[in-house]
């Protein structure tokens, strides 16, 4: 959402790719109810615990441990690396649609807090596409 209303204040070029404190200053917030708060909050924070868990797996990250294939989905049924490389992509797929719901729910909720009609929501939504998840993708 955020995005979508610095486009609608200003280009790329006009800002030469940076998102500056005054051009984010002026992005209007609309006072939300204690629920909506709430309901904004927890979206969030499940987005971005799930983000961080996947990381934990991911050696490229500062949050890494151990990667996926060693820490295991399942750890009570261990089988051969196939079959844990699949139960992995299986619960990688599983993982992105969750997160892509909720994002999909968190973008839907901002958007009815800044009073977005339906038409509106649907151009924004054509415009700006899939939110991405952050995870590696493999559909």
């Amino acid at each position: 959402m955020a995005l979508y209303l610095l486009k609608v204040y200003t280009t790329r070029e006009e800002m030469g790719a940076r998102w500056e404190v005054g051009i984010v200053k002026r992005l209007p917030i609309p006072p939300p109810t204690s629920a909506q708060h709430e309901s904004v909050s927890e979206m969030s924070n499940f987005i971005y615990g799930a983000k961080a868990e996947w990381d934990r797996g991911n050696e490229t990250m500062s949050a890494f441990e151990a990667p996926w294939l060693i820490r295991s989905v399942d750890r009570s049924s261990r089988q051969s690396i196939s079959g844990e490389l699949d139960a992995l992509l299986e619960f990688e797929h599983i993982e992105e649609q969750r997160i892509q719901d909720r994002y999909s729910e968190l973008n839907e909720t901002v958007f009815r807090l800044y009073g977005v009609s339906d038409a509106t929501l649907d151009l924004v939504e054509e415009t700006l596409g899939r939110q991405p998840s952050g995870m590696p993708c493999r559909s």
